[in-house]
Order: structure tokens, then sequence, then C-alpha cells
């Protein structure tokens, strides 16, 4: 695939002297801008965001507005693992005790119910969520693989197995627990689902232990015979691409290109493009390039190409319209919002890093 790219002439005409005469001077210099640039600012202001005890300041409202109090450990691990990705070629120290800070701030919140199953807990709410859980869980993962330092292994362990007690005997989750490890709520949100499973594929790749991979197979079983693929959701399809990393199964992977196309469906709607839908792409081709074809493809890679071409595009594009106006942190904010979140900081960056 060819690397999506705008070249910018920035035009600098310095005036030398006090008079204008013909020794006027004129320095131009060019620069670059890509997705890999665009990358680059959102890492920038992401880290621009870390506070002393690892947390981040979560919300920036562009019309100079009170911040809402709305950060959660959802949302910070997610904002770890995204950096952990732009992370992935570089090996500074201070990249690594970066990570280190954002998991250290979570540890304190792993509560435990016996020996071997801990959970994250929200205590500002007084109580357990799967999403949570499954994000932090990820973070862990993703440092050991990066840096081979298995400082957390014990935590993702003790917490991946508290993913496996809130499992439902159809193969979904509950998304909810009490403090005191009671039932609390079934469902909260769809994306908890797919944030599991993921967590449960990188939970196996590090143990082997089969009772993990077992569960992510149960769980998109489910999702498949109640068609989830409906969802276009981009959870589902980072857990099937992770899941077909150690088991590839032909009607899994035909599962992530139905979700994928869910997307594309919706994009031929829209003229926006989100992030989360560039991520659900980007791991859509990679899904399209494990599945044996039996016949006609539901979706084919020229389509898929084209699309992620077009979202880098449209990216690259706001980017320059917004640096135009002087109004940067504006490019930042999610469509239609006036505040700019880590969230959706995150969600660019993890949709730029693939």
């Amino acid at each position: 695939m060819k690397k999506t790219s705008i070249i910018l002439l920035l035009i600098l005409i310095c005036f030398c002297g006090c008079n204008n005469t013909s020794n006027d001077h004129k320095d131009i210099k060019q620069i670059t801008i890509d997705s890999d640039f665009i990358k680059d600012e959102f890492v920038k202001y992401l880290e621009s965001k870390i506070c002393d005890d690892g947390s981040f300041e979560y919300i920036t409202n562009l019309d100079g507005s009170k911040e809402l109090d709305d950060y959660n450990l959802l949302r910070h691990s997610l904002s770890y693992v995204s950096l952990l990705s732009a992370y992935k070629n570089d090996d500074l120290p201070s990249k690594k005790e970066t990570i280190e800070k954002g998991i250290d701030f979570l540890i304190p919140s792993i509560i435990y119910k016996n020996e071997e199953e801990a959970f994250l807990m929200i205590y500002k709410d007084n109580e357990i969520t799967l999403g949570s859980t499954s994000l932090a869980i990820v973070l862990m993962c993703d440092y050991q693989n990066k840096y081979d330092d298995d400082r957390y292994f014990e935590y993702a362990k003790k917490l991946s197995n508290g993913i496996l007690s809130m499992q439902r005997l159809e193969g979904r989750f509950n998304h909810v627990f009490n403090s005191n490890f009671t039932f609390k709520e079934k469902e909260r949100i769809i994306y908890y689902e797919g944030e599991a499973v993921l967590a449960l594929c990188k939970i196996y790749d590090l143990t082997k232990d089969e009772r993990y991979i077992n569960a992510a197979r149960k769980a998109i079983d489910y999702y498949i015979l109640s068609g989830y693929e409906a969802y276009g959701d981009h959870w589902q399809e980072y857990a099937v691409n992770e899941y077909s990393k150690y088991v590839e199964e032909n009607y899994i992977l035909e599962y992530g290109l139905k979700n994928a196309n869910t997307v594309l469906e919706n994009i031929s709607k829209s003229s926006e493009v989100y992030n989360t839908n560039l991520e659900t792409l980007n791991n859509g081709l990679e899904i399209l390039a494990k599945y044996k074809y039996s016949g006609d493809s539901i979706i084919t890679r020229e389509k898929l190409e084209n699309a992620i071409n077009n979202a880098k595009n449209d990216i690259i594009n706001t980017y320059l319209s917004a640096k135009e106006k002087n109004k940067i942190e504006g490019f930042f904010a999610q469509k239609g919002y006036k505040s700019v979140r880590i969230d959706d900081i995150a969600h660019y960056i993890l949709a730029l890093c693939q």
C-alpha cells in the first residue's frame, strides 16, 4: 500500500534591514505532512497530559470551560496502550518509565476475591467493570511483550482469572460487579465484550493456558450466533485479529470481515470517517490476509485499502485546515465535540500505528 502523504510548503519570508530593497531574503522550508507526522503530534499531546502520579488530565474544553470529571481507569489504560503502540520502535528508558508510571497508578485499584482471582476496582463508583479490568490486562501484557519484563505478569494473570469468572454459560460476559463481587449489571456497553476477548488472547500469548483461548473462542462463537457483526465494533475486530494470531478458523475470520464490512457500509452513508473506523479497517485488512477463500470474499483488499487511504487523507486534510487556522487543539477533538479527550487521542494513535 502506498503511504499516504501530502507535502505542505511553508514559505517563510524574512525581510532584512529597515528598507524594502532588492536584497530581500527568502527562506523556503519544505515539511512533509503524513500520517506518521500527525501520529507523532498526537503522541506529544497525550504525553503532555500525563500528571506526576501517572494519571492523565482527561479533557481540554476548547471553549475554556471547566474540565468534566469523566476520567476512569478504562480510559487510563487505553491511553497507555496507545503510547506503547507508538513506542514500538523506541527503546528509550524514559519511554519505558512513562508506561511503568501508568501501570503503577492502577495497582492500588486491584482487589482480590481469592488467591487466584483479581479485578480492577472503580472506587468512585464502588464497582468492578469488565472493560476496565480487560484493558488493564492488555496494557500489562503489551508492556511485557515490548520490554521483556514480567514485573506485572502475576497481576495480569489474576485479573484474567477474574474475567473468566465473569463469563456466562452462553459465552458472553457479565459487565459489572459490586465491590463485594456480587452481580450488578449484565450489560453496560457493547465494547466491553471485545475488550475482554482481546485481554484473554493477550494473556494466552504469555501463558499458553488453554482456559483463556477457549474462553475467547466461546465468546466469539456467541457473538457470531447473535449477529454482533451488525455493530461494526472496533474492539470486536481487535479481538478477532488477536485470536487469529494463535488459532486460524475461517468462520471466525469471516465474522471479522463481516464486522469490517459493516463499517465500510456506514462510511459509504456518511462523509465523516472516525478514528475507530480506521482501527476496524486496519484490523480487517490483517484478517483478510489470513482468510482462506472458498468463493467470493465478503470484502476485497482493494476496497479496504481505498477506505484506509481515504480515512488517513481525511485526518491529514483536517490537520492542515486546523493548522492554517491556528487551531491545532481543535483538530485533536473528535468530530462533533467541543473538547479534546484523551481516549479520542488514544484511538487516533492506535489507528495510525497499524
